[in-house]
């Protein structure tokens, strides 16, 4: 009898502690804090108009792809009307999360409201936060920040191409 209650107690256990596994990457997954933290770390940047370390935050890739960045740093720093004084979420760190064949690729796709004193606006960005395939990407690669009011008519979601630094509308 003491045999069949010591297996029974070890399937159990090895059911429970799979099941921790499995759920342990769904409940205790970061991301949203992660995208938390990447805002208001942008935040700050856009509020001290640093173009440096605006640059440091963009991924290797981004930086050599972006058409630019500089120019687009600027745009981005003469838009904002105002030093960002607070924040809301829409959609925090959503993205994928896959392993193929060994190589692992986590991304990262989030959305808030962030207000000035005297303006509201939509920002958008996106990042890898691992990529074992292509290291060079980690980091952010786009950052989208448009007026609020302009969300419906620049604002398409996510993109079907990919594209590398801050979005400037054409004029």
């Amino acid at each position: 009898m003491s045999k069949k209650i010591n297996f029974i107690l070890l399937i159990i256990s090895i059911l429970f502690l799979n099941s921790c596994a499995f759920l342990g990457g769904r409940l205790y997954d970061d991301t949203g804090k992660k995208a938390d933290a990447r805002l208001k770390e942008i935040i700050e940047i856009i509020n001290n108009r640093d173009k440096e370390a605006l640059k440091n935050i963009f991924s290797e890739k981004a930086l050599d792809e972006a058409i630019d960045l500089d120019e687009q740093i600027d745009y981005l720093f003469d838009f904002i009307n105002g030093e960002i004084i607070s924040w809301e979420s829409i959609v925090r760190g959503a993205g994928t999360n896959s392993i193929n064949r060994g190589e692992r690729v986590k991304t990262s796709s989030s959305r808030y409201y962030i207000n000035t004193n005297s303006q509201k606006y939509f920002i958008y960005f996106r990042e890898y936060l691992i990529n074992t395939k292509e290291p060079k990407s980690v980091g952010v690669y786009l950052l989208q920040i448009i007026e609020a009011e302009n969300k419906e008519e620049r604002y398409n979601g996510d993109p079907k191409n990919e594209w590398f630094g801050i979005y400037k509308p054409e004029e």
